[in-house]
């Protein structure tokens, strides 16, 4: 079990980010303890958030293949990045590139990581087999009535927001294939 403030599947954020006076926006999630392992994303360098470290909270991040590569960086261990304008961070780690979100036809988008404390939690990632989902839900509803007793669970399963994904995908294939048929016999 992990917590988080924002989700891969559904809650992140996009801000600025400058690093030698070029500029792009870039999403941001704002991860807990273990979330990384929990949701199965991989280091590929440098290293994870440390438990309990205010320095990490502070000026870390971590940041995906896709950023490195947009900024052209071949050590991108310890660069320095300003974030919104004014706030000085260091990159402490590079993830293999996630996909968050959207339809499957979306790109994947640079990715940048931030440390936050428990209290700051919205979300909580489970890594759990699926042998008995019922099981499970009971105890992730149990589990979030501990740590947020005044929020209703929310429970989203990372199998079923690619599988809507899959779904609008074919809706919108199926649409085009409509419209082209239509615009044939027109002509």
């Amino acid at each position: 079990i992990a917590g988080a403030t924002h989700s891969f599947t559904n809650s992140w954020y996009t801000d600025p980010i400058r690093f030698k006076g070029e500029e792009l926006d870039v999403q941001l999630l704002n991860i807990g303890e273990d979330y990384l392992a929990t949701t199965g994303a991989t280091v590929l360098e440098g290293r994870n958030f440390i438990k309990d470290s205010q320095s990490d909270i502070e000026s870390s991040v971590i940041i995906s293949e896709d950023l490195v590569k947009l900024f052209g960086w071949e050590k991108p261990i310890g660069q320095r990045i300003i974030l919104s304008d004014t706030i000085e961070v260091f990159v402490v780690g590079v993830v293999r590139d996630i996909f968050l979100g959207g339809g499957l036809w979306s790109p994947i988008r640079p990715l940048m990581l931030r440390y936050t404390k428990p209290e700051n939690y919205q979300y909580m990632a489970i890594e759990a087999k699926t042998t008995d989902i019922k099981a499970v839900h009971d105890d992730v509803e149990v589990a979030w009535k501990k740590v947020f007793p005044n929020k209703l669970p929310r429970v989203y399963y990372m199998d079923d927001e690619a599988g809507n994904m899959a779904e609008v995908n074919d809706n919108i294939k199926i649409m085009f294939i409509f419209l082209g048929s239509i615009a044939a016999i027109l002509s």
